[in-house]
């Protein structure tokens, strides 16, 4: 009778510890679920964040690459008028020349 009172003792003893085991594995499956939860939330506003950042980097680049264009063309611009004005003066010394050299002929 003791003997058989002892081993359901340890039964139950056994049992509880099962219980808490059982317990401990459901806390930690529940917090490793949560903090998992968290993760990819965090991951999603950091990919999100980056994805931000990308395109607007993306867009600044191409916007200084416009610019750039932009500033290019007007320099050559700006060369094209110094040479048609270079060309102009050239030509009206060249009227003026002629025009000397017409009344020198007379």
């Amino acid at each position: 009778m003791q003997q058989q009172n002892k081993k359901m003792e340890q039964m139950l003893e056994e049992s509880k510890r099962q219980q808490a085991d059982a317990q401990a594995l459901r806390q930690f499956r529940e917090q490793a679920e949560k903090e998992k939860a968290e993760l990819e939330e965090t991951l999603k506003a950091q990919h999100h964040h980056e994805v931000e950042r990308l395109e607007k980097q993306y867009s600044t680049k191409t916007y200084e690459k416009q610019l750039e264009t932009e500033k290019s063309k007007g320099e050559r611009d700006v060369e094209l008028s110094k040479k048609q004005l270079a060309t102009a003066d050239r030509l009206q010394q060249l009227e003026v020349t002629l025009k000397e050299a017409e009344a020198l002929a007379r």
